[in-house]
């Protein structure tokens, strides 16, 4: 339901603000609901919040849609987009089997788990640092308008 919510306002953002602004903003939303979800204690609320705030970090993924369309020529645009969709369903295949591995290697499943969406935030707080060296809005502008 969030990603239902987030990825239409995150698509209209993307125009007003820029894509940086959004994929920063998503990463930093997703980090958050992946701390939570590593120091949950059984409280439903708290995974609900979890939830949606992951799920809201996570909508935000319309903004690299909308880099890979303007930063290429348009004889480039579908190759782009489809190997865009490979490199994510490729790190969701080894991302899920790396979970497992970890959460299954710490002997406590509960505690395997915690220690894996906390690795996963750490990993999303580096995305997020990254994320910082996209080009700015009016730089995207200018490489849309000679693409």
């Amino acid at each position: 339901m969030a990603t239902a919510l987030g990825s239409p306002i995150s698509g209209r953002l993307v125009d007003k603000i820029g894509s940086r602004v959004i994929i920063m903003t998503g990463l930093a939303v997703a980090t958050s609901g992946l701390v939570l979800f590593s120091f949950l204690t059984g409280d439903t609320n708290t995974y609900y919040l979890a939830c949606i705030l992951l799920g809201i970090g996570l909508s935000m993924r319309s903004a690299l849609n909308y880099i890979m369309l303007n930063a290429v020529d348009a004889a480039d645009r579908a190759s782009s987009q489809g190997i865009l969709i490979i490199f994510i369903s490729i790190g969701q295949i080894t991302g899920s089997v790396l979970i497992g591995a970890i959460a299954a290697s710490m002997g406590d499943l509960v505690s395997g788990f915690k220690f894996t969406f906390l690795l996963m935030s750490a990993v999303s707080a580096m995305l997020l640092i990254l994320a910082g060296f996209l080009q700015g809005k009016k730089k995207e502008v200018t490489v849309a308008g000679e693409n």
